[in-house]
């Protein structure tokens, strides 16, 4: 399956995850981008990357993008999908958010993109994610409690909540996806 976001084409494999309302992912993507401003050559990292929509996107417009995914056909067809879209300002690694993060350092990244599961972040991965530093971080959570116990461990260390925006991905249902911009103060 081949899906089109902004100018780009991606590629989604059977056995990979994406987001099943694409008009409402590309509403999230236009926020995103947005909020994120001038990309060129801002150092991001992607967990949970998926096949890297939103992170390849950014990259795209000047961002250096590291897109992290355990999923191999995920990263299979994020890798396939830069490829065919001559996206450059990227790169992939295929592992876990929690075992990337046990060696990034401190201020490595200026931005961080997360899309976790349901389930949110994991002890380990939060505590890491704090350690990075990173002065913004963008968190889209399909779960209001997950999206609020991270939160409140992200206020802790030092980041607010600069903005959230709601996109209603399947209406008629409780499945709200939430982006949150949090920033470093």
């Amino acid at each position: 399956l081949f899906e089109q976001l902004q100018a780009a084409t991606f590629r989604v494999s059977d056995r990979s995850f994406m987001q099943a309302n694409w008009e409402v992912y590309a509403m999230i993507y236009q926020t995103l981008e947005k909020w994120f401003g001038e990309c060129d050559g801002t150092k991001t990292l992607e967990l949970y990357g998926g096949i890297g929509c939103l992170g390849l996107s950014l990259a795209r417009k000047g961002a250096l993008v590291t897109v992290v995914e355990e999923n191999p056909y995920a990263i299979a067809d994020a890798r396939k999908s830069a490829s065919q879209n001559r996206i450059r300002r990227c790169r992939f690694r295929l592992m876990t958010a929690e075992k990337f993060l046990e060696n990034v350092q401190p201020y490595e990244y200026e931005v961080v993109l997360l899309d976790p599961p349901r389930t949110g972040l994991s002890k380990s991965c939060i505590d890491s994610l704090i350690q990075v530093r990173a002065g913004r971080i963008y968190y889209l959570s399909c779960d209001a409690a997950s999206l609020a116990r991270e939160g409140s461990h992200l206020g802790a260390a030092g980041y607010r909540a600069r903005r959230a925006q709601l996109f209603d991905m399947f209406p008629q249902t409780a499945h709200i996806e939430t982006l949150v911009e949090f920033i470093l103060d």
